[in-house]
């Protein structure tokens, strides 16, 4: 359900929540707890996606970096920015073709948790 990239762009908008005020440097996000095994390629093109989406503003120069934009957004609205729509984690993984909803357990479960998503901000 959560691709790498969703659980990059949640990790990678949590340490901006925690420094809200603060321009973070692209050197400085890459010693984050989580962001250090990725690739300073890889987290830069997650930034940039949440920049396109709103979520991030940046800076270029000397002092520049990346910050998060105000008020904080929810989760469903970081995974909407990085190519997960939540809307599409209602349709059941295993009755996609249904035109309504299956009623399995998995579909029962979805329900909560996108929910969660759409509540839920940092």
């Amino acid at each position: 359900m959560l691709t790498s990239t969703d659980s990059s762009a949640l990790l990678i908008m949590t340490f901006f929540a925690a420094h809200a005020e603060d321009m973070i440097s692209s050197q400085d996000l890459m010693q984050a707890k989580g962001l250090s095994d990725l690739s300073p390629t890889y987290v830069a093109k997650v930034c940039q996606r949440l920049v396109r989406a709103g979520l991030l503003v940046s800076q270029r120069g000397i002092r520049g970096g990346f910050r998060i934009v105000q008020p904080p957004p929810t989760l469903a609205t970081i995974l909407n920015a990085v190519g997960e729509t939540v809307a599409g984690m209602t349709v059941c993984p295993l009755h996609p073709k249904s035109k309504r909803a299956c009623g399995c357990p998995l579909a029962q479960a979805l329900e909560p948790f996108t929910e969660y998503l759409v509540t839920t901000t940092l």
